[in-house]
C-alpha cells in the first residue's frame, strides 16, 4: 500500500496525503480484490510504487474509478486534500449511485462525441449523429447535476456544450453557438469572443445581403419609373411619327444639327424628369441602369448627328446606323435588368434590316414602330405587376407616385 513518497529522499514528503494514498490503496483493494503494488522480487515492487499506475477493470463504476486513482495520484497535489474529503466523495458516490451512473454513460457519450467531432467531414449522417449524442450527453449530464451537483459534472457539461458551440461556428451557426453558450456555468473569454466575433460578422452579411436586395428589387420605384417610362415612351414614340409628317410636308429638311438637336431637346425633358424623381430612380441598380440606357440612347444621337454632320456624312443614314447603337443597348438591359427587354433590340435589330427594304423616306415610320414596341414592352414589366400587387403594397410606400 505505500505511496512513493514513503520511499525516503533528502525532503521527507510525508503528510495528510500520503494518509490519503493509503487509505486509497486499501479501497483499490477493497474493490479489485488485490492490493496495488505486487511484484515478485523486491525491485518489481518499488518500481510498482514510483509508477503508482492502479490498473482498474472496467467492471468498477468509472465514478468509483475516479476516486481511487486521485486518492492513488503519483503526486500529492493530485490527491484529495484529507482522509475527510475522500470519505464525502466515497459518501457521495454511495448515496448518489444512480446519478453516478447515468454521468458514466454521459461521460461515455462525450467521449464519443470528442471522436466523432474529431473526424467529421460534415456529412449529414455525421452531422446527425453528432446531434445525438451531444442530446444524450447533456441529458445525463444535466440529470446527474440535479441528482449529485459536482464541480467536476458541471465542468464536463460546460465542455460537451462547449465543443458543440466549436462545432456550430465550424458550421457558420453563430446564433446556434450563442444560445449554447447561454448554457454554459463558466465560459472561456476566447470562445465568448469568437461567438460574438462571428455573429457580429452574420449580421453584417446579413445586413449586406438586405441592402443588395433591395437595390435588385424591381418593386422599389416602380410606379415612378412607370410613369417616367409612359412620359417619355410618348415622346419617344411621337418624336419619330411628327418628323416624318414634317419631312413629308417640306416643313423641315434632315440635318444632323437638327437631328441633334431634337435629341438635345429630348435628353434636356429625360433629365428634367431624372431630377424631379432623383432620390426614387437612384433608389435602385435597376432603376440606375434603366436611367443610364435611356440617357445613352439620346446621347447616341447627339453625338452621332454633330460628329456625322462635322464629317460631311448622309444625316439619313447616320439616322439608320443610330439603329445599331439602340439595338446595342437594348441587348444590354435585357442582360441586366428585363429578358422581356430582348423583344426591344429584336425590333431595332428588325428595323434596322428592313429600312433598307422599305426606302429610306420611311426610316421614321419604321423607327416610330420599333418605339411602339420600347413602349409596350416598359408598359408591360412596370405597370402591369405593379397592378397585381397593389393591395400588397401599403398607401403612402416609397414605391408611390412621388420621388
Amino acid at each position: 500500500y505505500m505511496a512513493p513518497e514513503m520511499l525516503g529522499g533528502r525532503t521527507s514528503r510525508l503528510s495528510e496525503r500520503t494518509d490519503v494514498y493509503l487509505l486509497g490503496a486499501i479501497l483499490y483493494e477493497i474493490v479489485t480484490g488485490a492490493p496495488p503494488h505486487r511484484g515478485e522480487a523486491l525491485m518489481e515492487l518499488v518500481s510498482s510504487i514510483v509508477d503508482s499506475t492502479p490498473v482498474i477493470g472496467d467492471d468498477v463504476p468509472p465514478t468509483l474509478a475516479r476516486i481511487i486513482r486521485r486518492a492513488m495520484d503519483r503526486e500529492p497535489d493530485g490527491r484529495f486534500e484529507s482522509a475527510e474529503q475522500l470519505r464525502l466523495a466515497l459518501q457521495g458516490f454511495l448515496e448518489h449511485r444512480h446519478a453516478a451512473r447515468i454521468a458514466d454513460r454521459a461521460r461515455e457519450r462525450l467521449a464519443e462525441l470528442d471522436a466523432l467531432l474529431a473526424a467529421s467531414s460534415g456529412d449529414p449522417e455525421a452531422r446527425e449523429a453528432i446531434y445525438r449524442l451531444f442530446g444524450e450527453c447533456r441529458f445525463g449530464l444535466r440529470h446527474a447535476l440535479e441528482v449529485w451537483p459536482t464541480e467536476e459534472t458541471r465542468q464536463e457539461l460546460d465542455r460537451a456544450i462547449g465543443a458543440m458551440v466549436e462545432q456550430e461556428l465550424s458550421q457558420g451557426e453563430p446564433e446556434a453557438a450563442l444560445a449554447l453558450v447561454s448554457e454554459m456555468t463558466t465560459v472561456p473569454e476566447a470562445l465568448a469572443k469568437r461567438v460574438a466575433d462571428a455573429r457580429r460578422d452574420r449580421q453584417a452579411e446579413e445586413a449586406k445581403l438586405r441592402r443588395l436586395h433591395a437595390d435588385l428589387d424591381p418593386r422599389s420605384g416602380r410606379r415612378v419609373r412607370g410613369s417616367i417610362a409612359l412620359i417619355v415612351g410618348v415622346l419617344w414614340v411621337a418624336g419619330p411619327f411628327l418628323s416624318h409628317a414634317a419631312l413629308a410636308l417640306g416643313l423641315v429638311r434632315l440635318t444632323g444639327p437638327l437631328n441633334a438637336s431634337v435629341a438635345t431637346a429630348f435628353l434636356v425633358i429625360m433629365g428634367g424628369l431624372g431630377l424631379w424623381a432623383r432620390e426614387s430612380m437612384s433608389r435602385t441598380a435597376i432603376n440606375r441602369r434603366i436611367g443610364a440606357g435611356a440617357l445613352l440612347a439620346i446621347a447616341v444621337q447627339v453625338v452621332t448627328g454633330l460628329t456625322g454632320h462635322w464629317l460631311g456624312r448622309d444625316p439619313w443614314q447616320v439616322v439608320h446606323e443610330q439603329f445599331v447603337a439602340f439595338t446595342v443597348i437594348c441587348v444590354m438591359l435585357a442582360l441586366s435588368v428585363d429578358r422581356w427587354l430582348w423583344a426591344c433590340a429584336a425590333s431595332y435589330a428588325v428595323g434596322y434590316a428592313v429600312i433598307p427594304l422599305v426606302g429610306m423616306h420611311d426610316l421614321f415610320l419604321v423607327m416610330g414602330a420599333c418605339n411602339v414596341v420600347t413602349l409596350a414592352v416598359a408598359l408591360w414589366i412596370w405597370w402591369r405587376p405593379a397592378r397585381s400587387s397593389e393591395a400588397d403594397r401599403p398607401q403612402g410606400s416609397p414605391d408611390s407616385f412621388s420621388p
